[in-house]
């Protein structure tokens, strides 16, 4: 996927860059879609369980996002630039990132079981944050990011944009 920007890769093309025969490839994953849903698990795996494990502690959800999840998103820039700027992928795995997190937050946030609503804009505030941050060509630093989140976070709307 790191070769094909704007287009759905081939077997022949994945077979061209792993050096895995075709036939292979295919008893492993019979359709492209296969190859998508193993790629993002993966990516998520290591991921979720910690985000969850964050959550577990009671921690406020802003600063899980900001000390925990940010830093474990940075190790991953390279395969998350990839999710979130590939047309053929991205839609697959923001909604898998959201109705993942959505659970979580749910789960672990008594708040965000009686707002459903409030959970929806929290969500889609941070995929938006995580979006713009991990489609850059060079994702500004994890330190950077953390600050300009709890700059953007502490202030009102308004004050982003002057």
């Amino acid at each position: 996927m790191s070769h094909n920007l704007d287009e759905i890769p081939t077997l022949k093309s994945i077979q061209k860059v792993s050096g895995i025969s075709i036939h292979r490839i295919k008893a492993y994953f019979p359709s492209f879609d296969d190859i998508i849903y193993a790629f993002i698990n993966k990516i998520d795996q290591s991921i979720k369980t910690q985000v969850a494990d964050s959550l577990a502690t009671n921690k406020p959800v802003l600063e899980t996002f900001i000390d925990d999840m940010a830093p474990m998103l940075y190790q991953k820039k390279d395969a998350l630039h990839i999710l979130y700027t590939r047309p053929y992928i991205r839609g697959v795995w923001t909604q898998f990132i959201r109705s993942k997190y959505k659970y979580l937050l749910v789960q672990y946030n008594r708040d965000n079981q009686t707002d459903a609503l409030r959970t929806e804009y929290l969500i889609e505030t941070l995929m938006a944050f995580i979006s713009v941050w991990m489609s850059q060509e060079i994702p500004e630093p994890l330190s950077e990011f953390q600050s300009r989140i709890r700059q953007l976070t502490d202030s009102r709307i308004s004050i982003w944009l002057s």
